[in-house]
């Protein structure tokens, strides 16, 4: 006995195939500029964040005649304005019941308009010449 051999079924299932194999080149093809795009921010944002805490921690380490001085001269370092556009520091010193901190704020032209990087650097009280608070134990009642 002759088998006979359907060649209908074998051309849709290669129809089918190459459909599904076209549908997943579609997708990818519109997700890859997007993954493209958060790679990148993300990076950038990496970027900041690292020239922030560097600033800031030089920031917390020095005196208060220091730090003034400092903040005038206050400014992204050059590897950083290579690789974010129109990079801009600002800088806020806040003296609240709080305490005393530094707000360090990075903003630059970014791809999908995301918000800017801020860090806060905490600072030793004011009367305080060699950086350390004073602290008083308190005594909770049972």
């Amino acid at each position: 006995m002759k088998r006979r051999t359907s060649k209908g079924i074998s051309n849709l299932e290669v129809l089918v195939a190459a459909t599904l194999v076209l549908a997943a080149i579609g997708v990818l093809g519109t997700i890859a500029p997007r993954l493209g795009n958060l790679w990148k921010m993300s990076r950038n944002h990496q970027l900041a964040a690292h020239e922030l805490a560097n600033q800031l921690e030089q920031l917390t380490l020095m005196s208060d005649a220091q730090r003034t001085q400092a903040f005038e001269k206050l400014q992204v370092s050059s590897e950083l304005s290579a690789s974010l556009p129109n990079a801009v520091l600002r800088h806020r010193l806040i003296d609240d019941e709080h305490g005393r901190r530094i707000v360090l704020s990075l903003v630059w032209d970014q791809i999908a308009g995301a918000k800017p990087i801020s860090l806060v650097g905490w600072l030793p009280a004011q009367g305080s010449p060699d950086g350390k608070t004073e602290t008083a134990d308190l005594e909770v009642a049972p």
